[in-house]
């Protein structure tokens, strides 16, 4: 008989053992075409579904069970529609949204709230943020009942004290709080970061922030609210005793690395972890491990079974007793997607296992699926959503059928010496374990006796072992290649990144953690035993802390362990996907070398990215970013020619930018824009280089994101004007150019450059000294003619530097585009100046809501009264300019809206 068992993919996929897998697909093909199908009225898709129900209720009634089967199927895709936008009708009419839709609340007054918070509070370096679920508002002199949570951030002016809010506030307790409630945004440009679809993945429905403590209020009543006030403080006194036991080591956080990493570890909180921790998580493809997800419950609900086997318990009270400490578990981390995901994943497994006595490892994985979906069908749109359940199917559709062809035959080989049981069959996995199974008996026989005198038994005991090294080995191995093959595509869908070590290190780190994880945990209990069993489990927490962070560190440092790429074309992650689950499916099949040659095929091309970017040959391209309150302008030269003025950042270097813009204001220091918003869009381009990058003048709403372009893209050259060297964050980047070997122009007034055809005529600054700061007056300003179509980019230029331009030249400044100098301000614009310059279109790049007041309504007017068209980032997402020299055409974008 053969000891090779049946492939998973072979059994599985069929619809009599894996129904979810159809429904599953047809589900979550329902919800994809919901965004597309929403002009449709939603009763005309409820008539849809009852209809297709109908007919296969009688295509069952009738015997035709075939088409009985095809139309419950499709069913099962319009209801997946049908509940997408449904779901979105079911909010109440006081809902928070529903009140922002009104327009009842405006983003720039104070409204007062009053709730009950749902988390303990999260402390930050300049900030403390707590989720609060809204009962009442008010507002405009009126009080109205309200429903939603929102993300408060109160801030200080210095790093947070212990006592920053005197009163204590903790999960459970009411609080009436003067605000300002604004509805998240996104900054609108393709590719950018989806902060608003984030926050609503988290089923956070509007963000608050208050300037002080003082303007939070504690109310009596707070009651108690289940077993969440149990929860809440089992997570604190972890927290402590983590924080106290393990103690700060001056590095890495407020308590140090090792209380940080375990806190993050084991309840997933990382508000503590230092900046290039996470990055070097990041960077070689770790992170995951720092996030409660499935590694963590999976490896909870496997310790938990061996225990209970061992107490010999019976099957329902085992699946019972994990699923309750799963539970308890869940909300000790917070409830999170991620942890809920994988919670409801194992327990459908847990139950499955327990009702089938059997593993459907593929339906029941789709199962737990379509219940996540069912629950939530936005989630289907979540990174962290495709990212489980990718790995998870990794493991069943490619890397079983991976191991069981390439491991299998050897560590059954090895163990199945001198046994009885003969494989007849002539697979090439039963043929390679057949002539493993002979040479190693042909070796025992060899040396029995010979060497140390040891007997047969003695080498049935060294090959069962070695049979059980390759198979363990070998199969982490393949595992660990396998899932971050699958992870590469979303990586480089999603985050851009491509980490050419994290199968290595992953098989470092996956099991130094989950051995932490368990030490951490284990060392709580000890805790209240004595110092010197304390001590010790300390002192292995933080050895294994540090072997973890020598790994990640140490392969972080390697120079090509993590590179960005654009993003890949479509037709090539589609490929990729279906070669390699053709690879996978064909590793016992004649076509087995032709599917892994095409998988390694799409593999290069998303590693490797030989695309050139797509370009309009014979047309000027401007596109202004929408970065806030910053600027960010990349043009694109009728020859394929690549520019970018500036890279947008946060009003003043350290700002958290808490009056400017909810992505910035919200995410804080650690949000790079150039990262996050400028970068992206090049990708989203096909951009891997620049031919240019000019930067109008050292403020850091201009500068803030061009060290992240300078280090992740090939840049030929950067253009300066004139910035004093004493500006730090200005003297960093010539620094930083220096080492990258970018060669630094310095342009001045009369220099002029001659680009496919455009003429760059430079307008500022003039040829004064260097100043001693950094002033608006002395941006790079730049005219672009190419053709009959000039345009006109201004940088932050005052009222001196446009009078000087007007006396000097005032036809020299029309201009059919101008970019408004600085954000359309109040001391810029000026009559004389718009006068000249008599644009047809004008851009104006100034952040939502800004507390400068920008645009202004007298700039604008002055725009209007010249029958300019104005659009601004703001309210109009990227704006972007095309022409080929005759005709003007303008578009806005309509990526990224919330």
């Amino acid at each position: 008989m053969s000891l090779a068992r049946p492939s998973l993919w072979k059994s599985d996929v069929g619809f009599q053992r894996s129904p979810f897998l159809y429904i599953g697909a047809l589900f979550a093909g329902g919800i994809a075409l919901a965004e597309t199908a929403n002009r449709v009225p939603i009763w005309i898709w409820f008539v849809s579904v009852s209809l297709v129900v109908s007919a296969a209720l009688v295509a069952s009634f009738l015997r035709k069970h075939f088409l009985a089967l095809i139309l419950a199927l499709t069913a099962v895709g319009l209801f997946g529609l049908v509940w997408m936008l449904f779901r979105a009708e079911l909010q109440p009419a006081h809902h928070i949204r529903r009140y922002f839709q009104r327009g009842f609340i405006e983003s720039d007054g104070p409204v007062e709230v009053r709730g009950r918070l749902e988390s303990d509070l999260e402390r930050h370096s300049d900030k403390v943020v707590f989720y609060l679920g809204i009962e009442q508002i008010g507002h405009r002199r009126q009080t109205l009942p309200a429903c939603g949570t929102a993300r408060v951030s109160v801030y200080s002016s210095q790093n947070v004290p212990e006592d920053f809010f005197p009163q204590g506030l903790h999960y459970g307790d009411r609080v009436r709080a003067l605000v300002r409630l604004r509805q998240p945004r996104n900054f609108q440009d393709p590719g950018a970061f989806d902060f608003a679809g984030y926050l609503r993945d988290n089923d956070i429905d509007a963000i608050a922030s208050a300037k002080s403590p003082r303007l939070i209020e504690k109310l009596a009543g707070a009651s108690s609210m289940g077993m969440m006030p149990v929860v809440q403080k089992a997570r604190r006194w972890m927290i402590q005793r983590f924080e106290s036991t393990l103690g700060p080591d001056g590095q890495g956080g407020a308590y140090g690395q090792a209380a940080a990493i375990v806190i993050a570890l084991v309840i997933g909180e990382r508000t503590s972890l230092a900046p290039q921790i996470e990055e070097d998580f990041k960077r070689t493809g770790t992170y995951h491990v720092l996030v409660i997800s499935g590694l963590h419950v999976v490896a909870l609900a496997y310790v938990l079974a061996a225990l209970l086997r061992w107490a010999r318990l019976s099957a329902g009270i085992q699946v019972a007793i994990i699923l309750l400490v799963l539970l308890f578990y869940t909300l000790l981390a917070g409830a999170r997607p991620s942890i809920v995901r994988a919670t409801v994943m194992v327990s459908a497994c847990l139950i499955g296992n327990l009702i089938y006595r059997e593993r459907h490892f593929l339906n029941t994985t789709c199962m737990s699926a379509v219940s996540l979906l069912v629950l939530n069908p936005a989630w289907l749109w979540d990174i962290g959503f495709q990212l489980t359940f990718a790995a998870v199917l990794t493991i069943g559709l490619v890397g079983i059928p991976l191991v069981e062809f390439l491991i299998l035959p050897y560590s059954r080989g090895l163990a199945s010496v001198f046994s009885d049981t003969v494989s007849v069959t002539r697979s090439g996995p039963d043929r390679r374990m057949r002539r493993t199974r002979f040479w190693a008996e042909l070796w025992v026989e060899r040396w029995e006796g010979r060497f140390f005198g040891a007997s047969r038994r003695v080498w049935l005991w060294v090959l069962r072992g070695l049979a059980w090294l390759v198979g363990s080995v070998g199969s982490l191995v393949v595992m660990s290649v396998a899932i971050q093959s699958v992870m590469l595509v979303l990586m480089v869908n999603y985050f851009h990144r491509v980490s050419l070590i994290s199968p290595l290190i992953n098989l470092a780190v996956v099991p130094l953690t989950t051995v932490l994880l368990f030490v951490a945990v284990l060392m709580l209990p000890l805790t209240a035993i004595s110092v010197q069993v304390t001590a010790a489990a300390s002192w292995a927490v933080k050895a294994l802390v540090s072997l973890t962070l020598y790994c990640v560190t140490t392969g972080s440092q390697w120079r090509f362990a993590e590179y960005r790429v654009p993003t890949p074309p479509q037709w090539v992650t589609l490929g990729f996907l279906i070669s390699l689950m053709a690879a996978a499916a064909l590793t016992r099949g004649r076509w087995r070398r032709g599917a892994i040659g095409t998988f390694i095929a799409f593999l290069l091309c998303l590693v490797v990215h030989p695309f050139a970017p797509p370009a309009a040959p014979g047309v000027l391209e401007l596109t202004a970013l929408d970065v806030g309150q910053g600027d960010a302008l990349f043009v694109q030269f009728p020859g394929g020619k690549t520019m970018l003025v500036d890279g947008g950042g946060f009003t003043k270097p350290g700002d958290t930018a808490r009056d400017v813009d909810d992505p910035e204001k919200e995410l804080g220091g650690g949000f790079d824009i150039g990262e996050q918003v400028v970068a992206p869009y090049l990708w989203q381009r096909g951009l891997r280089s620049l031919d240019f990058v000019a930067l109008t003048h050292a403020h850091h709403d201009h500068i803030g994101g061009l060290p992240f372009i300078l280090d992740h893209f090939s840049v030929g050259a950067l253009l300066d004007g004139r910035n004093p060297h004493a500006e730090p964050e200005y003297s960093r980047l010539l620094q930083k150019a220096g080492r990258r070997g970018v060669p630094v122009h310095y342009l001045r007034r009369g220099d002029r450059l001659v680009v496919d055809g455009v003429a760059v005529a430079v307008l500022n600054p003039d040829e004064r000294e260097r100043p001693d700061h950094v002033s608006n007056n002395d941006s790079l300003t730049l005219r672009l003619q190419y053709g009959e179509v000039s345009l006109l980019l201004t940088g932050d230029i005052e009222k001196r530097v446009e009078s000087e331009l007007s006396d000097l030249d005032c036809v020299a400044l029309r201009a059919d585009v101008l970019k408004a100098p600085h954000h359309g301000s109040r001391t810029s614009s000026t009559d004389p100046f718009v006068a000249c310059v008599d644009p047809t279109l004008v851009i104006v790049s100034a952040g939502a809501d800004n507390p400068f007041g920008h645009p202004s309504g007298e700039v604008m007017s002055r725009f209007t009264a010249r029958h300019s068209a104005v659009y601004e980032t703001a309210k109009h997402g990227a704006v972007t300019v095309k022409t080929d020299g005759k005709r003007l055409y303008h578009s806005r974008s309509e990526a990224n809206r919330p």
